[in-house]
């Protein structure tokens, strides 16, 4: 009994299992029970029964209805266009005017749709938004003055093939092409026109020409993808208006022979100085960039000279060489570099690993300024001179002056003014803050 007694009493669950503690049952409990259960059971019978034997019109068309009917009007949901046009509904009702061209639409050539291909709508995109199309990137054609930027997508509905195109307004022919240039990848081969310049590469094709830089990249390296970015580009140079290459690539191009792959365009910060603005570059071998910018007059030039060997000065040594020009050898890793003011303009060198080629470098760079036609020279002026001014505000004509009336000296007053009603004396100690009772 004991044994007993205890594992009862360690048992965790209820130990009288089922046993419960009612003396009667009641009638009516049961009653309602039974009731309940047959509703369930007759409930089930219903739903077996009905599934076995469904209803034979559930399934029949009544196709007499709708011959003895009266016709009803269908709406017709209008067909969308990859432009995001409607084109208005069909089976026979009206068709609709063609819809104008939006401002942004109006960029693109009608030329560009066909043989399968749509395009859709044009958005545009501003300097205050661009950063939701190209975010991360935003910075980069901001420093290049960029404007406005129009990006449209064609697409060919068979094949599933896409091209994004995405033009920018860069303000001038400089801006564009520095644009350009910092975007060229290795291998790649610049053509060079007499308005601009432009490649493909692999499944995408980049053209410079007069304010505006269009970049195409095609969904992959199909020959469908890369004949359609060939007419792009065609389109393209066709439709914009270009101007010649800056003078700056001609410089290289023509006079230092340097491929146009090799050459950038610095609006400002060029080789990190702030005072360095409206420079281009040309790359000689793997680390050496000759450099050159226009000024106004030779004394500018001057000052821009010093400013540049100052400036390399802040990381390198004083060299001369025998002529007595003067060299900046840096002190980290041993390179030359050095300015020279030719003129009004100013040539120098950076980054140039050995001495004797670095000056014959510098000799080929003033040779060639001082041999530069005189068209180039007439456009090698300063990017702040060469700018349109912007018109001055016109001056409003100054009003007539009003006539003054005289003024005449106020009468005195003869009654005395009249008495201010005594205050209310203060408490004692108010002045000294103590409280004398």
């Amino acid at each position: 009994m004991a044994r007993s007694k205890k594992r009862r009493d360690e048992q965790l669950l209820n130990p009288d299992g089922l046993k419960h503690y009612r003396r009667t049952y009641s009638g009516k409990e049961l009653g309602w029970g039974l009731v309940i259960l047959l509703i369930l059971l007759s409930t089930a019978g219903w739903v077996v029964y009905r599934g076995a034997h469904p209803d034979p019109d559930l399934f029949s068309d009544k196709a007499s209805l709708l011959k003895k009917g009266k016709k009803i009007k269908i709406y017709h949901r209008p067909l969308q266009r990859m432009d995001g046009i409607s084109s208005g509904p069909s089976h026979g009702q009206a068709k609709s005017q063609k819809p104008k061209r939006s401002a942004a639409d109006m960029m693109f050539p009608e030329g560009l749709v066909g043989d399968g291909w749509k395009r859709k709508s044009a958005t545009r995109f501003s300097r205050k938004n661009l950063y939701e199309k190209i975010n991360g990137r935003a910075g980069y054609f901001l420093a290049f003055g960029f404007k406005q930027m129009f990006f449209s997508t064609l697409l060919h509905p068979k094949s599933g093939k896409l091209i994004d195109l995405e033009l920018y307004d860069m303000g001038n022919g400089s801006n564009a092409l520095g644009t350009y240039s910092g975007e060229l990848g290795k291998g790649a081969n610049p053509k060079v026109s007499p308005q601009g310049i432009s490649h493909l590469r692999r499944n995408a094709m980049f053209v410079s020409q007069g304010p505006y830089y269009l970049r195409a990249i095609g969904s992959d390296e199909s020959k469908e993808v890369k004949d359609k970015l060939l007419q792009v580009q065609k389109l393209f140079q066709a439709k914009i208006k270009g101007e010649p290459l800056p003078w700056g690539y001609g410089f290289f191009i023509a006079r230092m022979a340097i491929k146009p792959s090799k050459i950038s365009y610095k609006p400002k910060n060029a080789f990190s100085f702030g005072f360095a603005k409206d420079v281009y570059v040309g790359q000689q071998g793997k680390n050496t960039f000759l450099f050159v910018k226009a000024e106004a007059d030779p004394s500018t030039a001057k000052a821009m000279q010093e400013k540049f060997r100052q400036g390399f000065m802040s990381y390198g040594t004083e060299v001369k060489d025998p002529k007595g020009m003067v060299w900046v050898k840096d002190r980290y890793i041993n390179t030359y570099a050095t300015a020279l003011a030719v003129n009004r303009w100013v040539v120098g060198i950076q980054g140039a690993a050995k001495w004797d080629k670095a000056q014959a470098a510098m000799e080929r760079m003033k040779k060639a300024i001082l041999a530069m036609p005189k068209a180039m020279q007439e456009r090698a002026v300063p990017r702040e001179k060469s700018a349109k001014p912007k018109p001055r505000p016109r001056k409003r004509a100054k009003p007539e002056p009003r006539s003054v009336k005289p003024s005449y000296p106020t009468e005195r007053r003869t009654k005395p003014a009249p008495e201010s009603k005594p205050s209310r004396p203060k408490p004692r100690g108010y002045e000294s803050g103590i409280d004398e009772r």
